[in-house]
């Protein structure tokens, strides 16, 4: 798709009615194309002339599920141009989103949460400002909180919901030693553990939950030092590595495991 292409589709969005006081059946279909197609472009940094964060926000707060779930769909995929992501650092966004985290029901179909996911995520890359705003709005309590979800009922999105919670954990924790320390009082490692407890399970069939979960444990371990992990936790690591045919997933056992043997409260509960 050529910038031209992108130019004529956000003129048309911008003039698509979807205000609440007029919407119509068509109205709604014709703003969800425009937003497919937006959200389809391959090249994030054709977007990099517009100022595109208001009319976003506006759509992502549609009436209808299905406009926001592609208007937050469109904005993942629109902040992966740094430019954009700079752009859609504003309080209101982060705000919104945070709030639809915050009341997700126990039984919700994941679809949207996965582009919310994917949205804050891509906003919090490399982005200090945007952290700073989810830590002021208490949303590292939202993020967190995403952990104990275990089990869901939508089936079909479980793996991916999994995957986009992992990212953007991920980089929000990439903030540095003082989101760590926060996110460990508000007992990020209890909720880890009870995940890696349903990985070791069954390793082969939990591979994926254990691949986008351990690597939480290693952001946490760079960026608070004195971080000591339950004795319990490193024999969870210990069976995993064990049991896995992964190499990636026994790599990142070896290195928590290695990690932890630099400490001597590990050794200690080795040789009780």
């Amino acid at each position: 798709m050529h910038a031209s292409e992108i130019d004529d589709l956000i003129e048309k969005l911008k003039t698509t009615s979807v205000s609440t006081e007029n919407t119509t059946s068509d109205s709604y279909s014709n703003t969800n194309s425009l937003l497919t197609q937006i959200s389809a472009t391959k090249d994030p940094k054709l977007f990099d002339k517009h100022e595109l964060a208001d009319l976003f926000m506006a759509l992502a707060q549609s009436e209808e599920l299905n406009i926001r779930k592609e208007a937050a769909k469109c904005i993942a995929e629109i902040t992966k141009s740094e430019v954009q992501r700079k752009k859609f650092t504003k309080r209101e966004i982060i705000e919104v989103f945070l709030k639809y985290l915050r009341e997700l029901p126990a039984d919700a179909n994941l679809e949207l949460p996965i582009q919310i996911c994917r949205a804050l995520g891509n906003i919090c890359y490399l982005n200090d400002e945007a952290r700073d705003l989810i830590l002021e709005l208490h949303g590292d309590e939202v993020l967190v909180r995403l952990l104990d979800i275990t089990q869901v009922d939508d089936t079909e999105n479980a793996l991916q919901f999994i995957k986009v919670r992992g990212g953007l954990l991920s980089n929000y924790l990439l903030g540095g030693e003082g989101l760590a320390k926060r996110a460990l009082e508000l007992e990020i490692m209890q909720k880890l553990q009870q995940i890696i407890t349903i990985g070791m399970g069954n390793v082969e069939e939990h591979e994926d939950l254990l691949l986008n979960t351990l690597p939480l444990l290693s952001i946490l371990t760079e960026n608070a030092p004195d971080l000591n992990f339950d004795a319990n936790l490193n024999i969870q690591l210990s069976h995993i590595l064990a049991a896995s045919t992964n190499p990636d997933l026994a790599e990142m056992c070896l290195e928590l495991l290695h990690y932890q043997a630099e400490n001597d409260d590990f050794n200690e509960n080795l040789s009780g």
